[in-house]
């Protein structure tokens, strides 16, 4: 869990899982959090920064594809995004 203050850029590093690509990181909540940029790290991984656009808090997941059967590796975790000092 990590709080950042509105305006902020919470910068999200999802780790690679052997030979497969990690997808994109995927806010649940719709207007809290705005992608600015996501870029391929080395082995497969991703970095994906984002503009916490108002206060309120989401959830953020990212997993593998393709699937496999033997194991499922998922990524997830929350941002609160409280109003900025003034």
């Amino acid at each position: 869990m990590v709080t950042v203050p509105s305006g902020g850029h919470p910068v999200v590093t999802v780790p690679s899982w052997g030979w497969v690509m990690a997808t994109d990181v995927h806010p649940a909540r719709a207007g809290v959090l705005r992608e600015q940029c996501t870029v391929l790290v080395p082995g497969a991984g991703g970095r994906t920064i984002f503009l916490a656009a108002r206060h309120g808090s989401t959830w953020l997941g990212a997993t593998v594809q393709p699937a496999s059967n033997l194991m499922m590796p998922a990524w997830g975790g929350k941002v609160i995004v409280r109003p900025a000092r003034r």
